[in-house]
């Protein structure tokens, strides 16, 4: 929606010479090292096993190389080949520019490479890009009882939150409370898989269960148009209510237990087993086991929380997460990233660190010399969704340099506008894709307030 529909309007509308790349990232998708290691194919990654920092195959899995990748490929001949034709093909001055687009995780890269390379990328668009890294990301889900809670946002309401409050304080009071007959009916009531024997297995379970949500809800990745029974914050909500309403003594872990197990068994139709898998211990397996094609993006990216970003969305008792608070503690990652791949505690927190001084933070001031942040700081769009949580740790109205654009987008989830154009998109989407296109064709010096641009003013 942001880039595509962008292109094909400067391409045909102003016969701009447009080129789009997608670059894959080292160690995402196909982009694996293949090692002596390697079996059928696949890379062996071995950065689970203690001392072998210098023989790591995740040595490259890093947002610094990944914006070094970037800056190569724009500089590379391989790059500069597709503009070299008709007159200028002999011009070895051509001047290109270059704007990077990215939604979260490559919207960070986007504007980092912006910020670090202002000589070479012309601008940048950041869509819901959490530049603020942290360990404990306790906002995350602060934002997530926000939105649950408020009908203006996108449907939720205050007995929606109220009964998901107390659901989860229900089941947390129970399974806290040691009385295996309880419990009984809580692991039949939610389908755990293995029963009460499975969550009483290992304390980390019982924390895994009620630390989460009990529901399969997903307010980042929220689409108020979807179709689907139960597919958005707001027919999850409706649901829960009118539960409540049909029946006023319905304990609320009792209605939760009913819609969630409703919403997991839409998305397990073609699976012989609905039940909700609760195992701390299949999870540090699943993270730790060399890559195959069902972990591997999923293992890259968990590495890259270790070693970079924290982000870690804790659910803690002086918080406002809507889960059990006191389940889910930022220690419990820390160990994730201790068993999966031998990073303890202090060396997450230490790379945190580092990834702050390395970009700048909210600040966008990168390193030790400010000297030259400015300049990367112009022409950089940061763009955010107000039902987004990751909205937390990006640069938006109320925090950031002066110097770069902010955008806020009423109603939307993580980067939405990026989306394919649907004929049901929210005004507020459509008007934040009318707003990039505006602030770029003012960057190319295009005139979008001429008759023939009219589809480009924001209503």
């Amino acid at each position: 929606g942001d880039m595509i529909a962008l292109a094909h309007k400067l391409y045909h509308e102003q016969n701009w010479d447009v080129h789009l790349y997608a670059l894959e990232h080292r160690y995402y998708g196909e982009s694996f090292p293949k090692t002596r290691n390697s079996q059928n194919g696949e890379a062996y990654l071995r950065s689970n096993e203690k001392g072998l920092d210098g023989d790591n195959e995740y040595t490259y899995l890093s947002s610094r190389q990944a914006v070094r990748d970037i800056a190569e490929f724009i500089k590379s001949s391989e790059a500069l080949q597709h503009f070299k034709t008709g007159k200028n093909k002999n011009d070895d001055d051509i001047n290109v520019r270059w704007i990077t687009f990215g939604g979260s995780y490559p919207g960070m890269l986007s504007g980092w490479s912006r910020l670090l390379h202002p000589d070479i990328i012309f601008g940048a668009i950041a869509n819901s890009a959490p530049v603020q890294a942290e360990a404990n990301f306790r906002r995350y889900n602060d934002h997530v009882s926000l939105v649950l809670g408020e009908e203006s946002l996108v449907g939720g309401s205050k007995m929606c939150l109220d009964i998901f409050e107390s659901g989860h304080a229900e089941v947390a009071a129970i399974v806290e409370g040691g009385d295996v007959d309880e419990i009984d009916k809580v692991a039949s009531a939610f389908n755990i898989c293995g029963g009460t024997s499975m969550l009483l297995k290992d304390r980390k379970n019982i924390d895994f269960f009620v630390g989460y949500s009990l529901l399969p809800i997903e307010v980042q990745s929220n689409d108020p148009t979807c179709e689907k029974p139960l597919c958005n914050i707001q027919k999850v909500c409706d649901a829960i209510v009118d539960e409540h309403k049909s029946h006023p003594h319905k304990q609320s872990m009792e209605i939760l237990a009913k819609i969630g197990n409703l919403m997991q068994a839409g998305r397990h139709l073609m699976q012989t087993t609905r039940c909700k898998e609760i195992n701390f211990q299949v999870m540090i397996d699943y993270f730790s086991a060399p890559s195959t094609a069902r972990n591997k993006n999923d293992r890259s990216w968990y590495y890259q929380t270790c070693t970079e970003f924290g982000f870690y969305q804790t659910c803690e008792n002086n918080s406002n997460c809507p889960f059990s608070k006191g389940h889910h503690s930022v220690e419990l990652d820390f160990e994730i990233c201790e068993k999966a791949f031998g990073i303890d505690a202090k060396k997450v927190k230490d790379s945190i660190q580092s990834t702050l001084a390395y970009y700048g933070g909210w600040d966008l001031t990168p390193g030790d010399d400010k000297s030259g942040a400015l300049e990367g700081q112009k022409r950089l769009i940061f763009i955010n969704g107000d039902v987004d949580p990751w909205s937390e740790l990006s640069v938006d109205e109320k925090r950031g340099s002066s110097h770069v654009h902010k955008i806020k987008v009423a109603g939307a989830s993580h980067h939405f506008w990026t989306h394919s154009v649907r004929e049901s998109d929210d005004k507020h989407v459509v008007q934040a894709r009318q707003a990039i296109y505006r602030q770029i064709y003012d960057w190319l010096e295009i005139d979008a307030d001429s008759p023939h641009h009219y589809d480009l003013k924001t209503e």
